[in-house]
């Protein structure tokens, strides 16, 4: 049988030149799973198919720059997923997580939140962390504007997490007590803690995204565990989310997310010679994407329901 979740997340993930959709997640850890019939098997493989060839004619129109087009076909991929959804819930609707903060021309978070199109938006990135040094890269943007935009993005029911690492920068943790420092930093800079020096004012973020791909795969179990402890000191919950590369298994976060403490994950079906989608590798993206979605091995019951 074939898990089938309640709700739906697409990834975007801006850079100065294009944009990708990149996976998929549950916007509700908490949902329940429900067996299908070999009927509603049948239906599910379908759409599984009819998604692989949307994704083709997305890579084709980022390719060409036509922005119009891609977001229609984004709102194609939201209707087909949910569809595959209603089996076993009717009437949930797809939901789309993009990543912020690397370009001038994306325009301001605000605008972003504003667009209503989004379910979460990820601002990006803390390139720099560990040993005692931190560096904030929000290229293009000021960060004084952020923190009011980031109240206005929450008033509209709209998550608003802090990505750390990313593709550039320098990172890494060489303990456990170096995890609790950077947890200590994140909490005091970002989360519900206090500090002179916070980047967006007393605006309070969601939580933190681990989008690791730089640097030693250590501790990142460690600082899962002390983020998830300030959930008892802060008035609302710390989201704790990842962006694995779709080897599976990850390289880098395997270790932590087998703590069982992260409440999304989201897939990147690119840059993997292995298993990114691309003509001519059709059934290696198949078999990846079979494994983080329909099995889903190796998890914990937690991180099974938010692939």
């Amino acid at each position: 049988m074939i898990p089938v979740k309640s709700s739906y997340d697409f990834r975007l993930k801006t850079t100065t030149s294009h944009t990708l959709i990149t996976s998929i997640g549950d916007n509700k850890p908490s949902g329940s799973y429900k067996s299908l019939t070999p009927e509603d098997e049948s239906h599910a493989s379908t759409n599984t198919r009819t998604l692989v060839k949307v994704q083709k004619q997305v890579v084709s129109l980022v390719a060409m720059g036509k922005t119009a087009a891609l977001l229609a076909l984004v709102v194609t991929f939201c209707v087909l997923l949910s569809s595959v959804g209603t089996v076993a819930a009717a009437g949930k609707t797809g939901r789309i997580t993009v990543y912020w903060g690397q370009t001038a021309s994306e325009g301001s978070l605000r605008k972003a939140c504003e667009s209503n199109l989004y379910s979460t938006v990820i601002v990006s990135f803390l390139t720099n962390f560990g040993g005692g040094k931190y560096k904030l890269n929000l290229t293009g943007h000021s960060w004084s504007a952020v923190g009011p935009d980031v109240k206005y993005c929450q008033s509209k029911d709209i998550l608003v997490l802090l990505a750390i690492g990313g593709g550039i920068g320098k990172y890494s943790l060489a303990s456990k007590a170096d995890a609790n420092a950077v947890a200590d930093h994140l909490w005091d800079l970002y989360l519900g803690g206090r500090s002179k020096s916070r980047p967006f004012g007393n605006a309070v973020l969601d939580g933190i995204d681990f989008d690791i791909e730089l640097g030693s795969n250590k501790h990142y179990d460690d600082l899962a565990r002390y983020l998830k402890d300030y959930r008892k000191k802060g008035k609302k919950k710390v989201w704790i989310t990842a962006a694995l590369q779709c080897p599976f298994p990850d390289r880098m976060l395997g270790e932590a997310l087998r703590t069982g403490l992260f409440d999304r994950v989201h897939v990147q079906f690119y840059n993997n010679r292995v298993c990114s989608y691309r003509a001519g590798n059709v059934a290696a993206f198949t078999q990846a994407w079979n494994k983080y979605w329909d099995l889903q091995t190796g998890y914990s019951k937690d991180v099974k329901r938010a692939v």
